[in-house]
């Protein structure tokens, strides 16, 4: 046998040590993450996928309790408490992981969520517009802050976000809608028709816009 194979033999013997005491002990990063971690996250994953989000939550609480710290997992746990309709929890943890990074836009994005199902849309538009600091072209962000506008019936507002989000998407029909609408509720009918006409000639049959299009005359 020559020495460089006699090399490689040792460095695979010394890597299969290390991988069977990794396995007896739990595998850790530098980041902390260990397999009992994931294996809750994948726990976690298939009861989200089976609609059962009860058992989804709970090995991410049981997380949550050891490192309440954790920005990824009171992340995950808002955003699975939004989807078992737990408005409450939701809102508490992703207002937790706003607090672990202030500077990320996801948790911010995730809280409009839940609020707006609360409808309390002067929250939900608060969160929005923290969001668009941080990230001044977030089409989801300007659709939420534009639409809770309109559900408080300041359509000025409204119709402010709804042309910022059409300069990044000029052809996008739903916000073209809601630019129309915005128009036509404030009384600015000449706009709304213009907004509308535009819908219409890509969309010819789109209801919300024939309607509007009616009423504008």
């Amino acid at each position: 046998m020559g020495k460089q194979q006699f090399k490689i033999l040792v460095f695979l013997f010394v890597l299969a040590l290390a991988l069977m005491a990794g396995d007896s002990l739990g595998i850790q990063d530098e980041v902390g993450i260990t397999k009992s971690y994931q294996k809750a996250f994948e726990i976690s994953y298939k009861m989200t996928s089976s609609g059962k989000y009860s058992e989804a939550i709970k090995p991410l609480m049981a997380l949550h309790e050891q490192d309440p710290s954790d920005y990824t997992v009171a992340l995950r746990l808002g955003y699975l408490n939004n989807l078992k309709g737990d408005l409450k929890a939701s809102i508490r943890f992703y207002k937790r992981a706003v607090q672990l990074r202030p500077k990320a836009v996801e948790p911010l994005m995730g809280l409009v969520l839940p609020l707006m199902a609360k409808m309390d849309y002067r929250a939900a538009i608060a969160a929005g517009i923290s969001a668009l600091k941080l990230d001044p072209g977030n089409y989801t962000c300007l659709s939420k802050v534009a639409y809770s506008y309109y559900l408080l019936a300041e359509y000025e507002n409204a119709a402010k976000f709804y042309k910022k989000i059409l300069e990044f998407y000029p052809t996008d029909i739903t916000m073209r809608n809601g630019l129309g609408w915005s128009y036509l509720e404030s009384g600015e009918k000449a706009k709304a028709k213009k907004e509308f006409t535009k819908i219409l000639l890509l969309s010819p049959y789109n209801q919300s816009a024939l309607f509007g299009f009616h009423k504008a005359k």
